[in-house]
């Protein structure tokens, strides 16, 4: 026998623009969330009051709607997480966050305060219509995605609040062009080293030039084919980049060092060092060195 359930009114597209603005406001760094932690706490804390729980932990909030109500059916219902981090990564451009006709635009805007905008208004569409939802609903805001992976602050999280490990359905609101994802790909990343020689770029005949030694190597990377790999009727992409290149001291010496930092994007099915060792065995003999120094799995 089926149940009725009424579902939440959509948030207007002002209303929404309007929240995005006002999280694009505030700055939200990896390793500076906390301003934008406390902007969110204070604002739910004032329009959820005591129809909600809050926790704020490792530079995160964590909210449990409806919680202390002493109602026995909660304990019941579908326990279910929308999640998002706080941080963005930071951009080169320093134009203020603005709305032109249908767009936001402001560091961050899609990936993925959009995302903390819609939790912060289903937040306050459920306590306006209580019981209709028929679900025991957590929010978990969360710092450190951007960075390293072993710095990624959602782990704690979960170690420290025993229900959050048993939830019956989370949603990472992370940007997906509103298509339903089920998983992602894994990163790695590679620091490759190839030296050379240093010489005054006068005599570069008595030297080795480092950046022109690599060029096999980024050429190499730049050749890397975008692969598609389908796993139980998904689709992931798998791609690799350079991201960083350091190299040379000074513009009138030929530089005996240059590193470079590749990403690569695997799918699931292998582990982080399955995939470093795919890496190894196509572009070690073009890198001096290659050592993976973050590796995030796959899921």
């Amino acid at each position: 026998m089926s149940e009725h359930r009424q579902t939440l009114p959509v948030p207007e597209d002002d209303v929404l623009a309007g929240t995005l603005l006002e999280l694009l406001r505030i700055p939200s760094p990896t390793g500076g969330e906390r301003p934008l932690r406390d902007h969110l706490a204070g604002r739910l804390r004032a329009s959820l009051g005591d129809r909600a729980r809050f926790r704020e932990l490792h530079d995160g909030l964590i909210v449990h709607l409806g919680a202390g109500s002493g109602r026995s059916s909660e304990r019941t219902r579908p326990s279910v997480a929308l999640v998002g981090h706080l941080d963005v990564v930071e951009a080169s451009h320093r134009a203020p966050p603005r709305r032109e006709g249908d767009r936001v635009y402001g560091p961050g805007a899609s990936d993925m305060k959009a995302g903390l905008a819609l939790m912060v208004l289903l937040a306050e569409a459920l306590v306006r219509a209580p019981g209709r939802h028929g679900t025991d609903p957590w929010l978990v805001f969360y710092a450190r995605e951007e960075g390293p992976y072993e710095e990624n602050l959602l782990a704690p999280m979960l170690d420290e609040v025993a229900p959050l490990r048993s939830l019956s359905l989370a949603v990472c609101l992370e940007p997906t062009d509103n298509e339903l994802q089920l998983g992602c790909v894994g990163s790695l990343h590679v620091r490759a080293t190839v030296r050379g020689r240093s010489a005054h770029s006068a005599r570069p005949w008595d030297g080795e030039n480092a950046i022109e030694r690599a060029l096999p190597l980024l050429q190499a990377v730049a050749r890397w084919p975008d692969r598609d790999v389908r796993i139980d009727g998904l689709r992931y992409r798998e791609v690799l980049s350079t991201t960083l290149l350091r190299a040379g001291s000074r513009r009138n010496v030929v530089p005996d060092r240059l590193v470079a930092n590749l990403n690569y994007r695997f799918a699931p099915g292998r582990s982080p060092d399955e995939a470093f060792e795919e890496l190894r065995n196509h572009l070690g003999g073009l890198a001096d060195e290659l050592e993976a120094v973050d590796r995030s799995p796959a899921a």
